[in-house]
């Protein structure tokens, strides 16, 4: 790509392609972020190619690439490319975020399910702590100060002792792609709950081959000959247990180990039986003949509701003025096993509330020239609609008005495209809850 501009001094054609580096222009207002050419560079070098520069003062700026014509064999003995053995020991996690209070709840939740943790407090530290410690993954905020968490990014992915370390992203900016670009494992987007982090930790572990702290299953039944029975069929099929007899004692184990998943009595016969459960487990409420099936169906789940074996199926309404992404939304919700209303501006989703009283809501924001935020405004006024979560899906992605949008209260905020995944995620979190306190009442 040519151009006729003023051209690039020759002692920045160096730096160009430096994250957050922009050129330097007497009288004139710097523009953009200075991560298009770092990020282009990385895509280019990804392939096994080379992105370079010819410039001149005042006869314009001429970028170019080249790609190899045959693939790349990686050296074996390179030393980024092979893991460092390690005695067997609990997964190490590096932790690097500079505010006190969110670095002190992610080591807790990491800790608390097996993990050892350490701390970086100074993104400028990060490089020097991974390289230290070799941890066996990283959790790292973008917003930080003085440094920048890209740039700490680009730094642990560029350094041969820390390239194959696997990055957790975890931030308030919702710009998932960028992140991947730079080398980002995995990237989720604050606020971020227990079950969530641990998914995407044990997700990075597995990639590098290695494995979560071992969790076991625990059965809370009073009825001693139903928990033996459980125990004994839980044992033949290969799983490690533990056991409690009344809410008191399943407290206590869920605090000294978190479990892989309950298994519920729902009719214990002291008060604690609704304050059992977790936020980080999955739970299944056995019946004998679906047992084994309800078991291997709920760890699988990542976070699904599962009474009797069978998935708890939910109601979801779509408000989108777009035909396209409400049939979208529709056929891959449907596919998912749930039921859904579509409506296309505020009358028709009034409507539909008033045939049928939703789980969840999908909510486009800008409706034509309706303002999504005002169903919300409405479900406020009605007491029954109080724990309905809302989740916006729009087009709008700038944080500013993703804070706006939060604000106006959504659960969340997804961008389109809609990242699928991601929204899968966000329904089992404000729907899990939602179905229990329905379940215990």
């Amino acid at each position: 790509m040519r151009d006729n501009g003023p051209g690039i001094p020759a002692d920045q054609q160096q730096r160009i392609f430096e994250a957050f580096f922009r050129l330097t222009e007497t009288g004139s207002a710097t523009e953009g972020t200075g991560l298009g050419l770092a990020i282009t560079s990385r895509l280019v070098e990804l392939h096994g190619g080379k992105l370079g520069i010819e410039s001149r003062p005042g006869a314009g700026t001429c970028f170019y690439f080249s790609l190899p014509l045959v693939a790349i064999i990686p050296d074996e003995a390179a030393p980024a490319s092979i893991p460092m053995p390690r005695a067997p020991r609990a997964p190490r996690i590096l932790v690097v975020e500079d505010n006190p209070a969110t670095g002190q709840l992610i080591q807790s939740q990491l800790t608390s399910s097996g993990y050892e943790t350490l701390r970086c407090d100074k993104p400028e530290r990060a490089m020097e702590m991974a390289a230290e410690h070799q941890p066996d993954a990283i959790t790292l905020d973008l917003i930080m100060q003085p440094v920048h968490g890209l740039e700490v990014l680009l730094q642990l992915k560029n350094d041969p002792r820390t390239s194959m370390i696997p990055v957790i992203v975890v931030t308030i900016v919702d710009q998932p792609g960028v992140g991947t670009v730079l080398g980002a494992d995995e990237y989720l987007i604050k606020p971020v709950d227990k079950a969530t982090l641990l998914a995407a930790v044990e997700r990075c572990l597995r990639s590098r081959g290695g494995s979560a702290p071992a969790r076991t299953i625990l059965v809370v039944e009073d009825d001693v000959s139903t928990l033996e029975m459980i125990v004994e069929l839980l044992r033949v099929y290969g799983y490690a247990v533990s056991t409690a007899t009344d809410g008191a004692q399943a407290r206590a184990s869920v605090a000294q180990s978190l479990p892989e998943l309950v298994i519920l009595d729902l009719v214990l016969s002291d008060e604690g039986r609704g304050k059992v459960r977790p936020r980080a487990c999955r739970i299944a409420f056995p019946k004998a003949k679906f047992l084994a099936r309800a078991v291997d169906q709920a760890i699988r789940a990542c976070g699904d509701l599962y009474v009797f074996g069978e998935r708890v199926k939910h109601c979801i309404l779509v408000v989108e003025d777009n035909q396209l992404n409400r049939e979208l939304l529709r056929d891959w919700l449907e596919v998912e096993g749930h039921e859904v209303w579509s409506a296309a501006d505020l009358k028709a989703s009034y409507e539909v509330f008033s045939k049928r009283l939703p789980d969840a809501v999908l909510l486009d924001i800008n409706l034509g020239s309706e303002n999504g935020l005002d169903l919300i405004a409405w479900m406020r006024q009605k007491p029954e609609l109080g724990q309905v979560p809302v989740i916006a899906v729009t087009a709008h992605a700038l944080v500013a008005e993703q804070e706006r949008i939060l604000k106006g209260g959504c659960k969340a905020c997804l961008s389109k495209p809609i990242d699928f995944q991601l929204l899968r995620e966000e329904l089992d979190r404000w729907l899990q809850d939602s179905k229990m306190s329905q379940i215990n009442s």
